[in-house]
């Protein structure tokens, strides 16, 4: 790798450091930035003070809830579900109950969806570490800021050798000015670069053509390091999302159809390997919470059941995507640069069917290129990454329809990612096309 490239992932990293830190080139509206998800933060910042309360092993090593039952229940006889509202009502809350040190509420309502572990570390470095809570969370958001920026500079290495640097540099400017990406990555609860782990590696570890054993045996360490991170939380995006970088390699490289389904079962078994691990992992959480393993499994069923809602028809699950699709995602933006200017609001919607038209024109562009079977991979693959991004709508219809707004992120797990790169590379193919005045068909 020449010094011009070192240079651009260095700058690379360091945008997306600060971006995700701080929103430091204020691309992304200040306030949508440091108030997107301040209800699932409560978790991390629940966790810390129970840690301090009560140790570091209470109450399973859950992150979760400080709520006081006594309050909770002078506001009158309620059922279960209402009382389960009250207390997620709390959640905005830990954050000021966690920097004041006052009026702390004394019971704990674990999450129980995830390990907890990003909230276990946050919990370690506020008991060993001298300071402020301000200060120690600055550390926090830095910490999170920096995994992710590690990790998608990876990917931008990838793209790097793959397509080149006017591809990365329109992927990268696609990125930092979407609100709805970077407002997500700031947040220190979602670890967004542990949704990537799986599809970025095996993009890597294909290119570089390692042996098969290997890539699977590095595919099952990323795929449990994201599980281990973030639990089951868009587990159906991250799952699917690892055949996508198979697709693209085995179209690529003419590798014959019986080979590509062999190796993607191969890939499937070692990811739900690391599935079935983390299952085994919680249910040893619910031990020590609840005093019996079963509690774990049958928790986690319970919740598959209500996540993914009542049974509904084929009729139902259509309208439920035309919804999220047709309706939400006009309303939901996933570029706000009202800082900037207010007339820049596009939403998710037209975004989406911008991706599609861009891979039409790229197919049109480059189907008499000699190197047409790489970008026909990369227009196969893109186009057949929007079902990662629709599994969790339609599996956990549930969960997407009551949070709209933090599951918008879906989109980007991997099929907006996807999709910018490949608008990156018509950009980069018109570029050669007009400045150096050689035909695609040449090059």
């Amino acid at each position: 790798m020449n010094l011009r490239k070192y240079i651009f992932l260095s700058v690379t990293f360091v945008a997306l450091l600060l971006s995700f830190y701080s929103n430091f080139f204020h691309l992304t509206p200040q306030k949508f930035f440091t108030e997107f998800d301040t209800y699932n933060e409560g978790f991390i910042y629940g966790r810390i003070m129970n840690s301090e309360e009560k140790g570091f092993f209470s109450d399973g090593c859950f992150s979760g809830i400080k709520y006081d039952t006594l309050k909770i229940h002078k506001e009158g006889k309620m059922d279960k579900d209402t009382i389960a509202f009250i207390v997620i009502q709390r959640l905005p809350k830990q954050k000021a109950m966690y920097l004041n040190n006052i009026e702390r509420e004394s019971d704990f309502g674990p999450y129980f969806t995830q390990m907890g572990t990003m909230a276990s570390v946050y919990s370690i470095i506020n008991i060993m570490l001298p300071g402020s809570p301000e200060s120690k969370l600055n550390i926090y958001d830095f910490i999170n800021a920096l995994f992710n920026a590690l990790i998608f500079t990876v990917f931008f290495w990838w793209i790097l050798r793959e397509y080149g640097r006017i591809t990365s540099f329109v992927t990268l400017l696609f990125l930092l000015t979407s609100s709805h990406f970077i407002a997500f990555s700031g947040s220190i609860w979602w670890v967004t670069g542990s949704f990537y782990l799986p599809i970025f590696g095996l993009f890597v570890l294909m290119q570089v053509k390692l042996p098969e054993k290997k890539i699977l045996f590095y595919l099952f360490i990323l795929f449990m390091i994201k599980a281990i991170l973030t639990g089951f939380e868009f587990i159906t995006c991250t799952f699917l999302s690892i055949f996508i970088p198979i697709i693209y390699y085995y179209y690529y490289n003419r590798k014959t159809l019986k080979g590509f389904l062999i190796f993607s079962v191969k890939a499937g078994a070692v990811c739900c390997l690391a599935m079935m691990i983390l299952t085994c992992l919680l249910a040893i959480q619910h031990k020590f919470y609840h005093g019996t393993f079963a509690a774990g499994f049958d928790w986690l069923y319970n919740a598959f059941i209500r996540r993914s809602g009542s049974v509904e028809d084929f009729q139902g699950i259509l309208m439920n995507i035309g919804y999220i699709y047709g309706y939400y995602s006009w309303f939901c933006n996933a570029f706000e640069l009202s800082e900037l200017t207010s007339a820049i609001r596009i939403p998710f919607t037209i975004v989406i069917t911008a991706v599609y038209i861009n891979l039409f024109v790229l197919f049109q562009l480059t189907k008499k290129a000699i190197n047409r079977r790489k970008y026909t991979a990369l227009i196969l693959a893109t186009a057949l990454s929007c079902i990662p991004s629709v599994s969790w709508y339609i599996i956990f219809r549930d969960h997407a329809l009551k949070h709209l707004w933090i599951d918008a992120i879906c989109w980007y797990f991997p099929f907006l990612l996807l999709g910018f790169m490949s608008i990156g590379v018509t950009i980069s193919v018109l570029y050669k096309r007009w400045f150096y005045t050689k035909s695609v068909a040449t090059e």
